[in-house]
């Protein structure tokens, strides 16, 4: 290979796209070329190849989950309302900020019936009001922050005085403005919280490095 900058399209462990930089310079000592290899994240940064920062380097990727307790209502809730506040899942994206969401879990320390959403944002709806057991009122600022809407499994209380909402196998990826992303849990019907600490919500991903 010449000296100079080349690049190529590749596709790494996980289907996605990627882009590798070959820098080359002639190495006057031994009369060779010297080729530094590099590739370029979902994020846009660029890495070694075979350093800890290289997504094809990490062969399964970095597993990552917060979970946020919000102090709730213990009382009613309407259909539709925000269920703790805006969320705040700290670092699961990451040293490069990017990544794939893999799945979604919502604990309840009551048995409960209604369904529930989880809107997610890849940065801070700043401009937004999201306030507990309150219909959400997002801003036009914040339409492009948001990620998608997660509509979790139907709720299971099988294990006895308790309730589990999860969505697996997700697979979303994500190319975040930080590690954090944020979170609007909506309930779809009508619950009735047994207390402030009722709820716990859980966010796993998998992460192109850090």
């Amino acid at each position: 290979m010449p000296p100079g900058i080349t690049t190529e399209n590749y596709t790494d462990k996980w289907n996605r796209a990627r882009v590798r930089r070959i820098a080359s310079s002639d190495d006057t000592v031994n009369g060779e070329i010297n080729d530094v290899v590099t590739v370029v994240n979902s994020a846009g940064i660029e890495a070694p190849l075979g350093s800890a920062a290289d997504p094809q380097y990490v062969t399964a990727g970095r597993v990552k989950g917060f979970t946020v307790a919000p102090p709730v209502t213990a009382g009613a809730y309407a259909a539709g309302e925000v269920v703790g506040g805006k969320l705040t899942f700290t670092a699961v994206m990451g040293a490069l900020f990017s990544g794939v969401i893999q799945s979604i879990r919502v604990n309840a320390k009551t048995v409960q019936s209604t369904g529930l959403k989880l809107y997610l944002f890849r940065d801070d709806p700043t401009s937004s009001t999201f306030t507990n057991n309150e219909a959400p009122v997002i801003h036009a600022n914040d339409f492009a922050k948001l990620i998608g809407v997660f509509t979790l499994g139907a709720p299971d209380s099988g294990m006895g005085v308790h309730t589990i909402w999860e969505l697996q196998n997700i697979g979303r990826a994500v190319a975040a403005v930080t590690s954090n992303l944020y979170g609007v849990l909506i309930c779809t019907g009508t619950p009735t919280l047994g207390s402030v600490s009722d709820i716990s919500v859980t966010v796993n991903t998998l992460t192109d490095a850090g």
